[in-house]
């Protein structure tokens, strides 16, 4: 039988800052979010994500750092960071290949938001 992939997604950030903002995070269907000091190796043996999001940078962490948190605790999933905004994407991305190799990570790059005119 095909195996079956998991659709669980564990999205690391800044959570004090988005409770401040009035954006509390929670934990539902397959979605749950931490912050830096919250990524262990139980919550990812535990929730099992398929993959890890996160901004770029947040306030105490950036995407190097992550990925070898993730690599010294052997996640086998995806990471992919999150920016509106990379002048050289594929510096990052070979950054964080020589700190993690084992680590599937890449950029997802969004449009900057709607702009008005004044």
């Amino acid at each position: 039988p095909p195996k079956i992939i998991s659709d669980r997604a564990l999205v690391l950030g800044d959570t004090k800052r988005w409770c401040g903002a009035g954006r509390a995070p929670f934990a539902f269907a397959d979605f749950q979010f931490c912050n830096l000091a919250g990524l262990n190796c139980d919550l990812l043996r535990d929730f099992d994500p398929h993959i890890v999001l996160s901004p770029l940078v947040g306030d105490d962490f950036d995407v190097v750092e992550v990925a070898i948190i993730l690599a010294r605790f052997e996640y086998k999933g995806r990471y992919r960071a999150i920016s509106t905004y990379v002048p050289n994407a594929a510096i990052i991305c070979a950054e964080v290949a020589h700190a993690a190799p084992a680590i599937d990570f890449d950029l997802l790059v969004l449009p900057a938001g709607p702009t008005t005119n004044a």
